[in-house]
């Protein structure tokens, strides 16, 4: 639901990951957390390399379909139900939904 509600860097995504999981939860050590993260820098690099997302205007269209898109509609379709819930629910669901935004926006 994170990735839903804010628009987070590279490093903010490594910064929560590393917190959520190394510090927080404790499912993981530094080191296997470290050589996880580099296990997925030769993937970046590849799809630099063969210059896979330089699609131009089309490839950008088909990125902002397949990944902004069904946030986008996700976000609204659970904006027009949660304000359809009355009571507790539907006020619960909204504060969890700012708190997480608020919160991960700063």
């Amino acid at each position: 639901m994170k990735g839903m509600t804010a628009a987070a860097s590279n490093k903010d995504r490594v910064r929560y990951f590393r917190q959520e999981f190394v510090v927080r939860r404790r499912w993981l050590d530094e080191h296997k957390r470290e050589s996880d993260l580099a296990a997925c820098r030769p993937r970046q690099e590849l799809a630099q390399r063969h210059k896979i997302g330089g699609a131009g205007y089309l490839g950008g269209l088909a990125a902002w379909l397949g990944f902004t898109l069904p946030s986008a509609i996700a976000l609204v379709l659970f904006a027009y139900g949660a304000s359809l819930l009355k009571g507790e629910i539907g006020s619960g669901l909204l504060h969890g939904i700012n708190h997480g935004f608020w919160s991960s926006s700063a």
